[in-house]
């Protein structure tokens, strides 16, 4: 007989031990759906592929370029909106169809707002998804943290802080310009400059902060940013296969010191002295008022120090994506001069002479907020998916609790991902019937004043709004309505204009 070593019954019992879990994989994954009775009301569960052992359906978004490609063609093959998937040993529903995601964004929204326990959102934010804004569950503590965020980050228009945004912006455009305008004649790396630029918006609005180009830990902050930025937004397998989280170890190690290095910066430059210098709750002038007077005042619920550093990290960390945004904006007008060319003619029909075009000119420039939608429809993707706190339907199928919920974007883009004149000019159709129809349904309620009335200017506006995501989103389908009324005056029957297959 031959002598088994200690190493050699270990391999064996791993290996039988894998094959234990192989075969109870297999065999939980061969149960049949049941219909369940939720509500008075039979819902069957969704439709979906039979999920390998280990793996799920991750095997089927691997023949894809992009992952979620895969969603489209599922729905073309089980012909149901919503798409039941095991990615490794995450349970999914994909859901498709934008009145199916209305569902469950809006409608049932307090159904689904919890985020997923992915090992890697612990690790980024001091082993606590629960500190960061967008990875964490709903909570008092949530609540609190966004109802302090509200009168900062969507400020009245026309009221002092809207003045008072609209005038930082357009002091930092004059000292990007005034920068450009001395390195005439020199290759210049853009992106630094504009998230210089965005985060001093951000920190001088918020914190009432303002740093040079030339300061070191400035611009070291602003690189972290961005690369932890790009690590959030990158989908990683051992998201959906935690085994394989130790190979992200060292990747993992560079993201903490990133993070450590904001966190010094934000202490040292933007909260120590104020921390220092309460000696009562303050009038609050910015957010970073806000936050130290509920810290230090032990308001309720009750949010430690670090929680709120997080906070003031998250929210600063928006200018990575505001400027990451205008970064491709810029690249993708910088090639196509007719884009340009009528941006600006719209931009110098405002009869602005030596100033910049400020927030209040926003409803005057629909072309280019329609190029800004459609460089966010082109470059939209899934991040962060919502997760079901409880028993629930969507688009009467049975969505489980725990089960995360995957929204299918990717088929409301087009191919090839092109940014376009006529899209351009057919998100500004879409935007100036948004602002009509509003401006109808107001007067509307100031004829009437009844609350039904009120309710039902609510409910056209968000239909408006869906109208117009469904048509950014899908341009090969356009309303009869703009297309008999706007199509020749608007560009729309450009002969050199190719419709692209959804």
């Amino acid at each position: 007989m031959i002598p088994l070593t200690a190493t050699t019954c270990f391999l064996i019992a791993i290996t039988f031990l894998a094959l234990a879990l192989i075969l109870l994989d297999h065999l939980r994954s061969k149960k049949t759906a049941k219909n369940v009775i939720l509500d008075d009301h039979v819902l069957p569960e969704p439709p979906g592929p039979r999920p390998w052992p280990i793996l799920g359906s991750l095997h089927i978004l691997g023949r894809y370029d992009v992952p979620y490609k895969a969603f489209a063609d599922l729905v073309r093959d089980y012909d149901c909106q919503v798409i039941k998937l095991r990615m490794g040993s995450v349970p999914c529903v994909v859901v498709n169809g934008l009145e199916n995601i209305r569902e469950v964004l809006t409608i049932k929204g307090h159904h689904f707002d919890s985020r997923p326990n992915f090992a890697r959102y612990h690790l980024l934010f001091g082993g606590n998804k629960e500190n960061s804004l967008a990875f964490c569950n709903w909570s008092d503590v949530q609540k609190a943290r966004r109802d302090m965020l509200r009168a900062h980050t969507f400020p009245r228009a026309f009221s002092a802080r809207y003045n008072e945004l609209n005038q930082i912006i357009g002091e930092e455009m004059d000292f990007m310009i005034n920068h450009l305008d001395s390195l005439s004649n020199t290759n210049v790396h853009a992106k630094p400059l504009i998230l210089h630029s965005c985060a001093n918006v951000f920190i001088t609005y918020l914190c009432s902060k303002n740093f040079h180009l030339e300061h070191d830990g400035f611009r070291h902050m602003v690189a972290n940013f961005d690369k932890v930025f790009f690590e959030v937004n990158q989908g990683y397998a051992a998201d959906f296969l935690p085994f394989l989280m130790p190979l992200h170890h060292r990747n993992m190690a560079r993201m903490a010191h990133w993070s450590h290095e904001i966190r010094r910066f934000v202490i040292k430059n933007i909260i120590s002295d104020r921390v220092n210098a309460w000696n009562g709750v303050v009038p609050e002038k910015d957010y970073v008022d806000c936050l130290i007077n509920h810290v230090k005042s032990g308001s309720e619920p009750q949010m430690s120090w670090n929680t709120a550093l997080f906070v003031m990290e998250d929210i600063i960390g928006g200018h990575t994506a505001i400027g990451n945004l205008l970064v491709k904006v810029l690249g993708f007008i910088a090639t196509r001069p007719n884009v340009q060319k009528v941006a600006q003619e719209e931009i110098d029909s405002l009869g602005i002479a030596g100033n910049f075009v400020g927030l209040e000119n926003r409803r005057s420039l629909p072309y280019v907020e329609a190029i800004i939608l459609e460089t966010i429809r082109i470059i939209a993707s899934p991040i962060v998916p919502h997760v079901a706190n409880q028993d629930s339907s969507i688009a009467e199928t049975l969505g489980t609790s725990n089960i995360n919920i995957q929204q299918n974007q990717e088929r409301h883009l087009h191919l090839p991902q092109q940014l376009r004149a006529e899209h351009v000019h057919r998100s500004m159709d879409v935007a100036r019937e948004i602002h009509t129809r509003q401006i109808r349904a107001k007067r509307k309620v100031t004829e009437t004043g009844t609350l039904s009335t009120v309710r039902r200017r609510s409910e056209v506006v968000h239909g408006l709004q869906t109208r117009a995501i469904s048509e950014l989103r899908d341009p090969g389908h356009v309303t009869e309505e703009l297309h008999d009324n706007a199509g020749e005056e608007r560009g729309l029957h450009d002969p050199d204009w190719e419709p692209c297959s959804a």
